[in-house]
Parts: C-alpha cells; structure tokens; sequence
C-alpha cells in the first residue's frame, strides 16, 4: 500500500515539476494559431500605429535652417505653452 502511495506522489511531484513548461507550450501554441490566422488585422494595426507615430512627430516639427526670423515673443510663448 505504500508502494501506491509513493507513486501518486511521485507522478503529483512530477505534474508540479513540469506545469509551468506545460502551461507555456500551450500559450505557445494558442498564440502562434492566432496569429497565424490574424495576419491582416495585425498588420493593419501596425501600419496604423506607424503613421500614427510619424504623423504626431512631424506635426509640429520645423526644420533647423529657415530663412524666418524667430523673435523673442516667439520664444516666450514656446517657453511657456509649448
């Protein structure tokens, strides 16, 4: 009777060993079928996010070398609203 004891225990210890290995294969898998059959919408989300970006970083960009004038107003009101 021990003998069965010491095998339920053993093949519990040895379910706790590899539980983490097992749950990230699963999540592997999930993940890779996902996103094998979301192809378009991931790409679609990441070219959108792409032109999001470049459209906030070159909104308010000028470039370095014009030919205007920056006053000191002008530098005020950067300073103080941005």
């Amino acid at each position: 009777m021990e003998g069965n004891l010491s095998k339920n225990i053993m093949n519990a210890d040895s379910i706790k060993k590899f539980l983490p290995y097992i749950f990230l294969l699963l999540l592997t898998l999930v993940l890779m079928f996902f996103f094998k059959h979301h192809k378009q919408e991931i790409s679609r989300m990441l070219e959108e996010g792409k032109n999001n970006i470049v459209s906030f970083y070159t909104s308010n960009l000028k470039p370095l070398f014009t030919q205007t004038q920056i006053s000191e107003e002008d530098l005020f009101n950067f300073a103080l609203y941005k």
